[in-house]
């Protein structure tokens, strides 16, 4: 039988994978996944982060441009063109930089 419904287990599998998009449903699809890819899913899995993760305001906001940076990464990561460890050490790096010269609640770095 035919199903139409988008978010039923093996509609939605399909569309992830055809995709490579991270599922979002409380109960996710098991994908066929590359190995980069799912290391890419088990991190964010076990991440904290806010749903809008970049629409936040005041100690809660993040520096300008460390969304986008981050995407791109998680992207080069999925992708196979940069492994996990070296993406999470620029990552690292990165974050540590823009902290130093943005606080949006005081206008000084985090560090200053």
């Amino acid at each position: 039988m035919l199903s139409l419904s988008f978010f039923e287990a093996e509609n939605y599998k399909q569309y992830c994978e055809t995709m490579a998009a991270i599922p979002v449903t409380k109960d996710a699809p098991q994908l066929d996944a590359s190995e980069q890819f799912q290391a890419v899913i088990d991190a964010l899995d076990g991440a904290n982060l806010h749903l809008m993760w970049n629409n936040e305001i005041g100690n809660k906001e993040l520096p300008p441009d460390f969304r986008n940076f981050t995407y791109k990464t998680c992207i080069e990561v999925a992708q196979g063109t940069r492994d996990v460890n070296s993406a999470s050490e620029e990552l690292q790096k990165t974050w540590e930089v823009a902290l130093q010269s943005f606080n949006p609640t005081t206008g000084l770095g985090i560090t200053s």
